[in-house]
């Protein structure tokens, strides 16, 4: 594992520090029989069947990370690189192209460098976030990720209706620090129409709920 860490590591562009820290992190959790169980058991549960209990598979990278004096926003980001190898496996197996796999595990970089920023050290305080990546119902297609459910109110506009239980493609924007332009949103909007055809019939509702679209910024911003 430690090497397919270090593999993916550099594939994502962490950088060396970070790379460094990750993959000495691992060995130390590898290297000590109950931390080592701990661990495997919670990969075992993710490798029977991905809509598993991530909450159970978080609590046991914790109590592993504990025993070392390893952060729990730390364990929580490394267990869950662990299962991207396992993710990109059922990617395979069901037929999708593992370009999205590789864009869609990119989110968990994303989250290391908001941790860094906000809490001053590497890992995720937001590991819940992950688990829609790894049962596979969020993804990356493009600039943005996607993923259905149901719309949850009423709306009617333009002729359009939707209702509480109708299937819409919910928006999330990461942090990715790419540019956020008309042309690569488009894009992805494209993307997802194709990806989701088999699930949505007619037409492709899109929602969004976002600091972004917060009507204040057309005064603060330029």
């Amino acid at each position: 594992m430690k090497a397919y860490l270090n593999e993916f590591l550099k594939t994502c562009e962490y950088c060396a520090a970070d790379r460094i820290f990750l993959t000495d992190t691992y060995e130390r959790i590898a290297s000590h029989a109950k931390t080592a169980e701990l661990w495997e058991s919670a990969i075992a549960i993710y490798r029977e069947n991905i809509n598993c209990d991530f909450r159970k598979i978080v609590s046991l990278a914790d109590r592993a990370g504990a025993l070392l004096g390893i952060h729990p926003h730390t364990a929580e980001l490394l267990i869950f690189l662990c299962l991207t190898k396992y993710l990109r496996e059922e990617y395979e197996k069901r037929g999708v192209d593992t370009s999205i796999w590789l864009d869609t595990v990119l989110d968990l970089k994303y989250k290391n460098e908001e941790c860094k920023l906000v809490k001053g050290h590497v890992g995720s305080f937001v590991t819940e976030w992950f688990f829609k990546f790894f049962d596979m119902t969020r993804f990356a297609l493009g600039r943005l990720q996607f993923q259905i459910i149901d719309f949850g109110h009423v709306y009617e506009k333009n002729g359009v209706k939707l209702t509480p239980q109708t299937k819409v493609i919910d928006v999330h924007i990461p942090r990715s620090m790419k540019p956020l332009d008309e042309k690569s949103c488009d894009e992805a909007f494209a993307l997802a129409k194709k990806f989701f055809s088999d699930e949505i019939d007619g037409d492709f509702p899109f929602v969004c709920h976002s600091w972004w679209l917060f009507p204040e910024h057309e005064t603060i911003l330029s």
